[in-house]
């Protein structure tokens, strides 16, 4: 799920990461615990391990193998419930980070 590369959702995941009180913390756990299920895992370290560090989105967008080895972890991380979780994260982020554009 690409729910981490939002804004709403990447101003939380900052915010925990500096130590603030932070809304939709139950929901960003949830997220969190999801895609560091195995299957998930593996999956996105895979798709991940094709970045190379001169890449750019531009790059990986046309690339070959990037996209489709991200579109198949959708099954990996979606068994375990992921994009209903990361809906969750994103309706909470929605009412609690208004001013954060998508």
């Amino acid at each position: 799920h690409d729910i981490v590369s939002k804004p709403r959702i990447a101003r939380i995941v900052n915010d925990v990461q500096t130590g603030e009180d932070v809304p939709c913390l139950d929901e960003v756990h949830a997220v969190l615990e999801c895609i560091s299920d195995e299957p998930c895992k593996n999956c996105t370290v895979k798709a991940v391990s094709i970045i190379e560090e001169h890449d750019t989105c531009e790059t990986l967008a046309a690339d070959e193998e990037f996209c489709p080895a991200v579109k198949a972890c959708e099954d990996a991380c979606g068994a375990n419930g992921c994009k209903e979780k990361g809906e969750a994260l994103e309706t909470c982020a929605e009412q609690h980070y208004p001013d954060a554009t998508e």
